[in-house]
């Protein structure tokens, strides 16, 4: 039900701003497909995905997004640390999405191992 809601959410956001998904998945450097099951909700965006569509639609706050999918002291924490990121070098924010992407895989790992 949450990712069918941000699905909905990020289609609004791409037509508010005016872009086909064609468009939006050439900003992002995916492939439309990719755009389309994010907005049918058959599959949320990666975090470098993620971190792209907040470069996409820089005056949406990311709160905006997630809204339906975070609790609000998450939402407050994310928008602290994206405005913490503003100020890094392309190195560190490299750095910081390399962690994240390790520490999602084990996520990941974890989840497929308890089912």
């Amino acid at each position: 039900m949450k990712r069918k809601l941000l699905g909905k959410r990020l289609q609004r956001i791409r037509k508010a701003h005016g872009m086909t998904q064609k468009e939006l998945a050439r900003a992002l450097g995916v492939k439309a497909p990719t755009v389309i099951k994010m907005e049918a909700g058959t599959g949320g965006p990666q975090f470098d995905t993620f971190v792209k569509l907040t470069e996409v639609y820089p005056d949406v706050a990311v709160e905006e997004i997630l809204c339906d999918s975070l609790d609000t002291a998450v939402i407050f924490r994310i928008k602290e640390l994206s405005e913490r990121m503003n100020h890094l070098t392309e190195e560190e924010k490299k750095y910081l999405r390399d962690v994240a992407r390790y520490f999602q895989g084990v996520m990941q790992k974890e989840s497929t191992a308890n089912e």
